[in-house]
């Protein structure tokens, strides 16, 4: 398992070098969050993550089934400033995620992305029963509310609500035997989430480690609706990822 987070890892680092107008991004949220510790480094923690996950889709259609589930990595930058002496947090930061995603069986087939370069013409009309593997990378911006309790170097905390803003940078398929189809025209470029999370933090000197398990899935549609199906009509599916993060970080 580990081996299979390091080899995603170093293909998400590979993908990012190539986005300069990504590490122009990444670089604003650094000197902001730099910034933010300079101004009040008393209220302001920052951390780093590397969160093994566990996404599935589904849909609002009952002719589409999900199936299998994705094991993926969140990786990132962690921030929280702290307002009424700890107990309250405002979390943020930037992550970026490895493998999202999962399997939909779809009972209809046809032309299921229009929008997207495929490599063989025969993707343009998928078959009845095809089954289509979905593995997606975002970069995330999540923004929740941390309560916080425990006493002594030992204690715990809630996220309620979790939100976030996710912008994919990759989106791939395995359609039947054609695999790893290059999809990103057929996604929605941003995306919105919600969830919950929880979790205990240990004090360590100066080092506070972390570990929780939170859940969000998406509130719209990740796909265009541009498809067409076999028998003419129109594919208009709500096609949603969910996440479960097993958070592990560290905050400095």
């Amino acid at each position: 398992m580990v081996t299979d987070f390091l080899i995603m890892y170093n293909c998400l680092i590979l993908n990012i070098k190539n986005l300069n107008d990504m590490k122009r991004f990444i670089t604003v949220v650094v000197l902001a969050i730099i910034t933010a510790t300079t101004i009040n480094a008393q209220s302001f923690r920052l951390g780093v993550q590397a969160s093994p996950t566990f996404s599935w889709m589904t849909t609002n259609q009952p002719t589409i089934a999900g199936e299998g589930v994705n094991l993926g990595l969140e990786v990132g930058l962690l921030g929280d400033y702290y307002l009424q002496n700890g107990r309250y947090a405002i979390s943020s930061g930037v992550s970026f995620l490895a493998n999202q995603g999962g399997g939909l069986v779809y009972e209809t087939g046809g032309n299921l992305f229009p929008d997207s370069d495929l490599s063989n013409v025969a993707l343009d009309s998928i078959g009845n029963g095809s089954q289509v593997d979905f593995s997606f990378q975002y970069v995330e911006i999540p923004f929740s509310v941390k309560l916080r309790g425990g006493t002594g170097d030992l204690g715990y905390y809630v996220q309620i609500p979790y939100f976030s803003l996710a912008f994919p940078i990759k989106g791939r398929a395995d359609i039947g035997a054609f695999e790893d189809e290059n999809i990103i025209s057929s996604v929605i470029p941003l995306a919105f989430t919600w969830g919950v999370g929880a979790g205990a933090e240990y004090q360590i000197n100066d080092l506070t480690l972390i570990g929780g398990l939170s859940y969000q899935n998406s509130i719209l549609d990740i796909m265009k609706d541009n498809g067409i199906l076999v028998n003419g009509e129109k594919e208009d599916a709500k096609q949603i990822i969910n996440r479960i993060t097993l958070r592990v970080g560290i905050f400095f």
